[in-house]
């Protein structure tokens, strides 16, 4: 004998409900719900009328002006505004359940930063609210992120950026600005500051995102997380959709250097 203690199992997700009632002792239905639903609509009305945000859609036209004066070529692919989306109740869920339980390698012990709860998950979830940039070309990433930083340096709101690269096939900038907003809480009204998610993609990345999430989604709430046998599954959809666009990733970097070729070729 070797004298181990296994590890406390895990719950799923269908039986987190009462997990997080029991260890964490809030309900999570059917009031939690209506709670959220009704912070969620407030403060997205507060966002929409945001200085920054203002700001984002009066400058999108020019900023593709400007792009359109250094690389001969329009910046975006569709109208220049932004329609924010915000999360829904199951997807946060499944995002506490993730944090709390799935992904939380000092489990049953809390994470870190502490158990996510329905109080907290306003300053700690950083994509409640979130718009998509959609650009032509994969050199607009880095353009963007510079002129959102200014933009939120200008408004004195602070703001962060990273790539994200997944394994399943996703590829986009993520940039974060931190927004004041009030919420109703437990202990009554507060003011917190929340994360705006601006999402950043290419045209055609964006078109097989709506495929390869497919995949995320499936095995993101995985309490042992997902196999890798897929990567080795010629014949599967998810192989070719996730290494369609590993390889596309590459294809629009080839393509950006060819625009600036061909165009700077013309000017000689």
């Amino acid at each position: 004998m070797s004298g181990r203690t296994s590890s406390p199992s895990k719950p799923s997700l269908e039986n987190y409900a009462e997990w997080h009632l029991e260890n964490i002792n809030e309900n999570l239905h059917p009031g939690a719900k209506t709670q959220y639903e009704f912070n969620i609509r407030a403060a997205k009305t507060e966002i929409e009328s945001d200085h920054f945000i203002q700001e984002i859609n009066s400058k999108l036209k020019d900023w593709d002006d400007q792009y359109f004066s250094d690389k001969k070529c329009h910046m975006l692919s569709y109208k220049p505004t932004i329609d924010i989306n915000i999360k829904n109740f199951d997807s946060v869920l499944s995002k506490i359940y993730r944090y709390n339980i799935s992904q939380n390698k000092s489990f049953p012990n809390p994470p870190s930063q502490g158990w996510l709860n329905l109080d907290n998950l306003y300053e700690r979830i950083n994509d409640l609210f979130r718009c998509q940039i959609i650009c032509r070309y994969v050199d607009c990433y880095e353009f963007l992120i510079e002129k959102i930083q200014e933009l939120a340096d200008t408004v004195g709101y602070e703001a962060n950026h990273y790539g994200q690269a997944r394994e399943t096939g996703y590829y986009a900038h993520h940039v974060y600005v931190k927004i004041p907003a009030q919420i109703n809480s437990s202990n009554g009204i507060r003011s917190v500051t929340i994360q705006f998610e601006i999402q950043i993609t290419t045209q055609l990345q964006f078109i097989l995102y709506d495929i390869t999430h497919i995949y995320y989604n499936k095995n993101r709430n995985d309490v042992n997380m997902a196999s890798n046998d897929w990567k080795w599954d010629f014949k599967s959809s998810q192989f070719r959709a996730g290494y369609i666009s590993h390889s596309l990733h590459l294809l629009e970097a080839i393509i950006a250097e060819i625009r600036d070729n061909v165009f700077q070729e013309e000017e000689n």
